[in-house]
């Protein structure tokens, strides 16, 4: 039950049909502060930034890579995927009166990550985008693209508290197995 879940779950949020990049010298329109990653290759420096028009370059971040061009994307969400895609990492999956949920903990992570959705907010149309796009990419990758656009912050946005408030002691008792 759990495999059909978490890509269901996915589909209750909006998904982007691109990925959130901007090169070098771009100027990102950000509606809410995001953080930002700049950098490339396997070195990237991350800051909150936004709302509003946000240039992508030294300026902003600092150079990171002297003399290498630069790009700037939303920096991933989740370092690890829940199970049953990565091995050894368990989730809690339910679904309440107020919305759904998955939560899981990363290795070494004292928060749980989380996809919460709001029981308005969760639609059919939705949920089949999603689950398409998971189940073609089911990644730690595409489980990040596909939540990219979506900017709630689970643990400061009061719809989303009262949906994973209810399962607070489950989510926290899953954090002390792993």
């Amino acid at each position: 039950m759990t495999k059909l879940l978490l890509p269901l779950l996915l589909a209750l949020l909006p998904i982007a049909a691109q990925a959130q990049t901007w090169g070098e010298g771009a100027v990102m329109q950000l509606t809410a502060a995001t953080a930002i990653e700049y950098g490339a290759a396997s070195t990237w420096v991350a800051k909150q930034v936004g709302p509003g028009s946000v240039p992508c370059g030294n300026a902003t971040f600092g150079d990171p890579l002297p003399g290498v061009v630069k790009s700037c994307r939303v920096k991933p969400r989740y370092a690890c995927l829940p199970s049953p895609v990565g091995a050894g990492t368990k989730a809690l999956v339910r679904s309440g009166t107020k919305g759904d949920l998955i939560a899981w903990y990363c290795p070494g992570q004292d928060m749980p990550a989380m996809v919460v959705c709001a029981k308005a907010t969760c639609g059919l149309v939705a949920m089949k985008r999603a689950f398409a796009a998971f189940a073609s990419d089911p990644s730690l990758t595409g489980l990040n693209t596909a939540m990219a656009p979506y900017t709630r912050n689970a643990y400061t946005d009061p719809e989303l508290v009262a949906v994973w408030l209810p399962f607070a002691d489950e989510i926290r008792k899953l954090g002390e197995v792993q």
